[in-house]
């Protein structure tokens, strides 16, 4: 029973029939070479006076194995190469599609704080908006791949968080400009040290530091502390936007929620990064919280175990 589920989880999360994995048709073939075998000792023992008959048998025998053998074969090139196609792709839209596009809305941003003509203004807030929604949609899209693609995979590395936030905030730095909001920073971890997925703590911190700003006013400022309690590095995310209305917060981390002062907000985004976060820090053995005011500001929580 263990090999069927596992069989199963695995067809899952290649995406495919679970017949069609090689796992299983080897599962076939051994249990057709087994009762070929028995077939062919008993019809040989009981019913058979020329050997030449039975090596007939063992022949057929061979050839069905054979031909199983190159289902399996050609079954596990499809899976390889259509697995290191979506890699490919997940690849591509992640490093040359995303960065671009990241870097022309930051730039939008920043363009519609210059003084511009009401014609102007008009066409830049229009592009400001189309971009924001194919970001929103990219970042969407490579997340959830990379959740499903990456389930049990985890490369843990030491890294110094305090220095490791520091350098996301410099990336965040003419966006925060650009939506007239201040990045304030703050390190008070006597260990500072985590062991972890980069590639994935970086994708929380991002997400949060972003919806911060995202959703702040104007003029205020977004603080970023970190601190240690007990064994636990901490790092929490501080805005003071719209907030969170309390029969919403219970909904925050599904999947594609969006509250509804963010629709008003008209922020673009498809309620993601936030259930992806919490999947990643689980993996990672961290956790993720929030505290929130209505039309006050939220904070958010992050913690992982220090080194």
């Amino acid at each position: 029973m263990k090999i069927i589920k596992s069989i199963k989880e695995e067809a899952k999360e290649y995406g495919i029939s679970f017949w069609r994995l090689p796992d299983f048709l080897i599962l076939i073939m051994a249990l057709i070479n087994i009762v070929g075998m028995l077939s062919t000792y008993y019809l040989a023992l009981n019913f058979v006076d020329d050997p030449r008959t039975a090596v007939i048998f063992v022949a057929i025998e061979s050839a069905i194995i054979l031909i199983i053998g190159s289902i399996v074969a050609e079954s596990s090139r499809k899976v390889i190469v259509n697995y290191k196609l979506k890699e490919e792709f997940i690849d591509l839209v992640s490093h040359q599609i995303r960065s671009p596009i990241t870097n022309m809305k930051w730039n939008l941003e920043f363009l519609k704080q210059e003084k511009l003509s009401k014609k102007q203004e008009k066409y830049v807030n229009r592009l400001a908006g189309s971009v924001e929604k194919v970001v929103s949609l990219v970042n969407d899209f490579v997340y959830l791949s990379r959740l499903d693609q990456n389930k049990k995979e985890l490369v843990r590395q030491e890294i110094d968080a305090s220095n490791f936030v520091k350098k996301i905030l410099k990336e965040m730095k003419i966006f925060a400009y650009s939506k007239g909001v201040d990045l304030k920073f703050s390190s008070k971890c006597e260990n500072c040290c985590i062991k972890t997925d980069q590639k994935k703590f970086k994708i929380v911190i991002d997400n949060i530091i972003e919806n911060a700003l995202k959703y702040s006013v104007e003029g205020s400022q977004v603080e970023i502390e970190i601190y240690n309690e007990k064994n636990e590095l901490v790092v929490k995310i501080k805005d003071y936007g719209c907030g969170i209305e309390k029969d919403e917060r219970s909904f925050i981390f599904d999947k594609f929620y969006r509250a509804s002062e963010a629709k008003k907000l008209s922020v673009e985004g498809t309620g993601v990064g936030l259930y992806v976060s919490k999947i990643l820090l689980e993996e990672m053995g961290g956790r993720i919280w929030f505290e929130s005011e209505y039309k006050k500001g939220s904070t958010f929580y992050i913690s992982l175990l220090n080194c």
